[in-house]
């Protein structure tokens, strides 16, 4: 039973100011102003499944949120990498 999203509170409220903070802020203020963009990998996700059974597993907006996480960290080591 995935869902696309989960309404929760915000938590850069007591998050510390530093630059990986700032760009969770700005990946989650982007996904809430294009939620067309949930949309799209909600539909990848579940494709053709029944969507009201099974386990819960990540919400649409959580494998978003992760999957650009891991692409920024891989950018972040292959330009350390070029570095050298």
């Amino acid at each position: 039973m995935r869902e696309k999203c989960d309404p929760q509170k915000s938590l850069f409220h007591i998050m510390p100011q530093n630059a990986i903070s700032e760009e969770l802020e700005g990946i989650s203020k982007v996904l809430e102003a294009n939620q067309q963009i949930l949309n799209v990998v909600y539909a990848d996700l579940v494709g053709q499944r029944k969507t009201d059974t099974g386990r819960t597993g990540m919400t649409a907006e959580q494998v978003c949120n992760s999957r650009m996480l891991v692409n920024q960290a891989a950018i972040a080591v292959a330009a350390l990498l070029c570095a050298q």
